[in-house]
């Protein structure tokens, strides 16, 4: 039985008391509050691991204390139950749809009700401890990953002569290299994935040319374009504004897009990289000649592990983290990020910041 802090928001006093009792005998710590203002305030000065939530109530109701539950805390970091009228349907769908994990009906049977609060906190429980772990794991690969990369920049460098008269070698630390900065990435993301759901990233704002970005971008993608012959095209904005954004950050955007715009074109294909001003924003799109997303998907983009149906044309590694990433990112900054298919062939990602 894990130790966990319950809080129960019911504005009938008889049920807080019975489940207070009831979940007390089974070691959990309990706050049991009348109204959805209470509720809110108590979240914001405890740590509670599960909420157990009446819809009706006087004041605010449930759906608008899930709301705000929801604006600060996962499905995962903070489980919610909502309690509603046996004959209310409706109430179930609503609540599901804007977040809550589970539901109990009324009135309550108090042996459902323990088993499912049983069960989330378990799943709780046991994903913060998978992501305790993965987290140690990718901070114990990035070391021999870099090592790994030192010691093949070290082979390019000082063995380049013989290297160039053997292909298969060549060819051969080009795989690892790839491998390897494939790796590289996906521990990145996860890393940076973390400390977004933690809260804890700082963006370290100042003006910025949004030109120079993307011409940075395209130069070190340059080498990956020309492995598949694709032709990288640049156009950018003459004159646009500074936009106050983390550098690093929004560099991160850009070559997540272009990379995986790379990954899933076709040989002998051509991707734009342009830069415009529109109304009060700038924006930055990636615009390719690959398959498109299936309409069915296009909402599912930017979801957090999430891997449409096409594959990238050359096999090459997808983590299903790099579009979750780039719109927490873009969010942070206040600004938007969207994807839609070319009218011939194609789709073209875009993200703009205000300025």
């Amino acid at each position: 039985m894990f130790s966990s802090h319950i809080l129960i928001v019911d504005d009938n006093e008889y049920n807080r008391k019975i489940l207070t009792r009831r979940l007390e005998k089974r070691g959990y710590q309990i706050s049991a509050v009348e109204t959805g203002e209470e509720a809110l305030k108590l979240l914001e000065k405890q740590s509670i691991d599960l909420v157990l939530l009446d819809v009706m109530m006087p004041g605010i109701d449930g759906f608008e204390v899930l709301r705000q539950i929801r604006s600060e805390h996962s499905v995962i970091e903070l489980p919610v139950i909502m309690a509603t009228s046996l004959n209310a349907a409706e109430d179930i769908v609503h609540g599901m749809q804007m977040g809550a994990n589970d539901y109990v009906t009324k009135p309550i049977d108090l042996a459902v009700a323990e088993v499912r609060i049983q069960t989330h906190l378990q799943v709780k429980h046991l994903t913060e401890e998978r992501n305790r772990i993965l987290e140690i794991v990718s901070h114990d690969i990035k070391k021999p990953l870099i090592i790994i990369t030192d010691i093949l920049d070290t082979l390019v460098t000082d063995y380049g002569d013989f290297i160039s008269t053997k292909p298969e070698v060549r060819e051969m630390i080009d795989m690892v290299h790839d491998t390897s900065t494939d790796l590289n990435t996906l521990v990145e993301d996860f890393l940076d994935m973390r400390v977004m759901e933690n809260g804890t990233i700082v963006l370290q704002k100042r003006a910025e040319d949004l030109n120079e970005i993307v011409k940075d971008v395209s130069n070190r993608f340059k080498h990956l374009a020309r492995k598949k012959n694709i032709s990288l095209k640049l156009r950018v904005a003459e004159s646009i504004p500074k936009v106050e954004c983390d550098r690093a950050r929004i560099t991160q955007v850009v070559e997540n897009m272009l990379g995986n715009a790379i990954k899933f074109s076709p040989n002998d294909t051509e991707i734009t990289l342009s830069t415009s001003v529109e109304k009060d924003s700038l924006v930055v799109s990636v615009s390719d000649q690959g398959p498109g997303i299936p309409a069915e998907e296009i909402d599912k983009v930017f979801m957090r592990f999430t891997r449409i149906s096409n594959r990238p044309d050359a096999d090459e590694s997808s983590t299903g983290l790099g579009m979750s990433l780039c719109k927490n990112l873009v969010v942070l900054h206040d600004g938007e990020i969207g994807v839609r298919n070319n009218e011939q062939k194609g789709a073209k990602f875009w993200f703009s910041l205000p300025v």
